[in-house]
């Protein structure tokens, strides 16, 4: 039996309640320029194959990130599923290895009490995405996505060796 071949760190992952859908869904839209450029990938559940053993790809997936994007919501910092799964090993990809965690708040919730309160967040906790005109809303999406691009051709050019 083989080791198994360490992954490489070369996607952005995106963590989010299922109650966030929407904003997912705004996400994807900022960062598809670059990705049918493939100057990004990301990876989110919804790039789970039917059939696939779920929990198995979301390790994988957190395993390859460059980049955590997290949309942060009081549904996203009840679920159980993401601080327990995929905050720890995020937390500790940032801490030993650098991967850049991106917050997104979207709506007032407790960010500032919770791990995460250490990253510097996009868009401050005091002005939740919810919370702005559809102008500025576009504009931390758009910072997103660069910040995104920025993070993954850095991470390249060390792996190439720049």
């Amino acid at each position: 039996m083989s080791a198994e071949k360490p992954l490489k760190r070369d996607l952005a992952f995106i963590g989010y309640s299922q109650r966030d859908k929407r904003a997912l869904d705004q996400l994807h839209t900022s960062l598809e320029l670059y990705a049918r450029d493939q100057a990004i990938k990301y990876w989110d559940d919804t790039k789970i194959p039917s059939g696939a053993k779920w929990k198995e790809e979301i390790q994988k997936a957190l395993k390859s990130a460059a980049v955590a994007i997290l949309l942060v919501s009081p549904d996203f910092l009840a679920s159980g599923f993401i601080a327990r799964n995929e905050l720890p090993p995020l937390l500790k990809a940032a801490e030993e290895e650098g991967v850049t965690i991106l917050s997104v708040i979207l709506r007032d919730c407790l960010f500032e009490d919770s791990n995460l309160r250490g990253f510097q967040s996009v868009n401050p906790p005091s002005e939740p995405l919810n919370g702005m005109t559809q102008r500025r809303r576009d504009a931390v999406w758009v910072k997103v996505a660069t910040v995104v691009k920025q993070c993954l051709e850095q991470k390249q050019n060390e792996n190439k060796g720049l």
